[in-house]
């Protein structure tokens, strides 16, 4: 069938369905396929037809019933702002489409978010938070989030993925695995190991036996641990041998380091550069010591003449490339293993500098001095004023709400001064701030009680979720937080 017949034909049934469709979405999915057709005859007429159709109904549906609904995610404001800006020439389509727009990228930003806090290791729920703020980048930070949480995620299922390769008994088991493995088949060796625990999968099924002729249509195929021990030739281990095998690798590993995970997690471009980097550090090395070891003979014109810029040079490969190569290096690693470099790093710093205070201490404590105490004020060369460091109370002073409660724009921002004023109460009750904390990880420590819960969710949505914040925070639960916030004084 030629082109031209095949076009003819779908045009066809376009118009049968065209004369049978009643339904708005029936009509922008029709108005679709019309568009796929192009210039064949009069499809783009036809087009223009069925989204005219369809735009009464879908203005009066993302308009009227859309707005009453109290379960709204960001998908649906943007399915909301496709549709409206499909039927942009009806009414205020176009305004109100980027309206639903801008609503539905504050809350994928804020939903991004909540999820990523919330996932708690679990990689699907990093996963889905990956690709919501990779879907709206350019709003605020979301790039480089995007970023952040791809690794975090690329990393998690890469982990869970191995332990489940490592500890699998079964087919399915491993062909799990080699799923997982793919969704991240960019991140280290993931697709080499994806390969592995397929072969392994197909394995399992050969070296099981042949079921009998009325057990064909069983689902699954998987093979009893019994048989897969006992198949014949022993090609293929049993499951705790491998297991076996695996922890052996573990335990072989230097001072509780697992040089497996580090492997498949650096940026082996990253390592080559490093080790460039040394090879030029190495030649410098070499060319220092070499005329250092060796005087330059007078009758050598060229090494009389250039000697000293040779020299110099050598000193610049030296520093340059060991500079380079220890950069290198540390990029070459994922987030968490530097994040265990630096506490590595500050935990030996910690060993090296303690007796060090402790000596300064001493002597210090000779002339009367003490390293805990503050200096306030001196009268003369030999008499101090000390006080003791800042309360919990006057700390508490550095977290305040600004501006009046009456001055505030709108019920996000009351919100905001609630917490603030909560927030105050519990450091002078005692708490002790952590600033590098999120609201919902100090409200896991803090928040015992349901309506105090519900003061951190509220207070969540509205630092995250931007303007549409006021869509979901109403006066009658602004009134529902000051009272929570009054019981708990």
């Amino acid at each position: 069938m030629s082109n031209e017949a095949k076009l003819n034909q779908q045009y066809t049934e376009l118009m049968h369905r065209f004369a049978s469709t009643s339904t708005w979405r029936e009509f922008l999915e029709l108005a679709k396929q019309f568009r796929e057709l192009d210039t064949f005859k009069d499809a783009s007429a036809y087009y223009t037809k069925c989204v005219r159709a369809a735009s009464a109904g879908a203005y009066r549906e993302y308009r009227e019933d859309f707005t009453s609904r109290p379960d709204l995610c960001s998908d649906d404001y943007f399915e909301a702002a496709q549709v409206l800006s499909q039927i942009s020439d009806y009414m205020d389509a176009r305004e109100w489409a980027r309206t639903y727009k801008a609503k539905a990228t504050a809350l994928c930003y804020a939903e991004a978010i909540t999820l990523y806090e919330q996932s708690e290791g679990r990689w699907q729920d990093m996963r889905e938070a990956y690709y919501k703020m990779n879907k709206i980048k350019g709003y605020k930070d979301s790039r480089d989030l995007s970023e952040r949480y791809q690794k975090h995620y690329a990393e998690c299922a890469y982990a869970a993925a191995n332990e489940l390769y490592e500890k699998a008994q079964s087919g399915p088991e491993l062909i799990e695995a080699a799923e997982i493995f793919e969704q991240i088949s960019e991140y280290s060796d993931s697709a080499t190991l994806a390969q592995k625990a397929r072969k392994a999968a197909s394995k399992y099924k050969s070296s099981a036996p042949k079921a009998p002729k009325k057990q064909k249509k069983s689902v699954g195929g998987d093979v009893p641990d019994a048989q897969k021990s006992s198949s014949v030739g022993g090609d293929v281990p049993d499951a705790p041998q491998i297991v076996r095998k695996k922890r052996a690798r573990a335990e072989d590993s230097v001072s509780g380091v697992d040089f497996g995970e580090i492997w498949h997690t650096i940026n082996k471009k990253r390592l080559i550069l490093g080790i460039v980097g040394v090879i030029v550090c190495g030649v410098g090395l070499w060319g220092s010591a070499f005329f250092a070891a060796h005087n330059i003979d007078p009758s050598n014109d060229f090494l009389v003449l250039h000697g000293d810029k040779i020299r110099g040079i050598s000193v610049l490969m030296v520093a340059g490339g060991a500079v380079f190569a220890i950069i290198e290096f540390i990029r070459m690693l994922s987030p968490s293993l530097k994040r265990k470099l630096a506490l590595k790093v500050l935990e030996v710093g910690k060993r090296v500098a303690k007796p060090v205070l402790k000596a300064v201490n001493r002597v210090l404590g000779f002339v009367g001095i003490s390293i805990g105490k503050q200096r306030l004020k001196g009268k003369d060369e030999k008499s101090f004023v000390y006080t003791e460091k800042q309360t919990k109370a006057k700390k508490a002073k550095k977290l305040r709400n600004e501006g009046k409660w009456h001055e505030l724009p709108d019920n996000a921002a009351r919100v905001r001064f609630i917490f603030v004023d909560y927030m105050i109460r519990k450091i002078k009750q005692g708490y002790s701030m952590k600033y590098h904390q999120t609201p919902r990880e100090i409200g896991r420590e803090i928040a015992i009680e349901d309506d105090e819960k519900q003061l951190f969710e509220v207070y969540q949505t509205a630092r995250y979720a931007g303007k549409a914040a006021n869509e979901v925070i109403d006066n009658e639960l602004v009134d529902n937080l000051v009272k929570i916030n009054v019981k708990r004084s």
